[in-house]
């Protein structure tokens, strides 16, 4: 089975790819076609050739998004030294464009995040299980809390725009 991995950079793209590279499968990029029946399509959605080609696999394959709070998002790219502009327009395509293909999501900086990879391995039957390693974090924002981040107002608004998808996973009762 193929399975499609579409992502924001630095929301958790390398943290599921190892996921499944342990299991067999080979990672190719969005653009490239697989030689074998257990392919990786990887690949961050910034740009409108790779989001197309990742709404296209995922129609024909499952997909799984993995996902951090933007605000944490967007203080690994500041402290990277990347503008968050492009995080902005690449988050906000999540629920506007993927969303609609229900796609499975993994948010690892939620405390119930091991009821979403239970989730992801019943739905695609396979055994994902780790213990939650943290996967080139440079910039240390795996140790910070979302709630604790003052960040700058793009991100904000990103945040109050896209706010009924994000509560899905992080205002939780």
């Amino acid at each position: 089975m193929n399975i499609v991995i579409p992502t924001v950079p630095h929301t958790g793209t390398i943290f599921v790819t190892k996921l499944f590279i342990s299991k067999g499968y080979e990672q190719i990029a969005l653009k490239e076609t697989p030689t074998q029946d257990k392919t990786l399509f990887v690949g961050h959605i910034l740009n409108c050739g790779l989001t197309h080609r990742a709404l296209n696999l995922m129609k024909k394959y499952p997909a799984i998004i993995p996902l951090r709070h933007p605000y944490l998002v967007a203080e690994s790219w500041k402290r990277r030294g990347k503008s968050v502009t492009d995080l902005v327009t690449a988050y906000k395509k999540i629920p506007r464009l993927f969303d609609p293909l229900q796609p499975y999501y993994l948010p690892l900086d939620v405390e119930d995040r091991e009821d979403y990879l239970v989730n992801i391995e019943k739905g695609l039957n396979l055994n994902l299980s780790h213990d939650w390693p943290v996967v080139n974090s440079k910039e240390h924002t795996s140790e910070l809390n979302w709630k604790e981040i003052e960040p700058e107002e793009s991100i904000v608004e990103l945040v109050n725009e896209i706010r009924p998808f994000l509560d899905r996973f992080y205002n939780r009762s």
